[in-house]
């Protein structure tokens, strides 16, 4: 499956359960996304080489399950993780 955002979207964006990989460069144009939520099948999230605070995904609240990669790498890399 292969997911983008559209600039115009707003609010609360879910990746489909089902998904394994995320890059992050779904959210380039998605500036009015707040929250991300992250299923369970995600087992990569490639996060752009250089990425900096300027980024859209930089500001969003990823919402992940506890123990998840999901959780472990989004943390490791400074991004806000809601635990649910």
């Amino acid at each position: 499956k292969i997911v983008v955002f559209a600039k115009d979207f707003v609010g609360i964006a879910a990746i489909p359960e089902g998904v394994r990989d995320v890059h992050l460069d779904a959210f380039a144009c998605a500036h009015s996304i707040t929250d991300v939520v992250v299923p369970p099948s995600v087992l990569l999230i490639d996060l752009p080489y250089g990425a900096t605070e300027e980024e859209p995904y930089a500001s969003m609240r990823f919402h992940v399950e506890p123990d998840s990669y999901a959780e472990r790498i989004l943390m490791q890399n400074g991004l806000t993780c809601v635990v649910e």
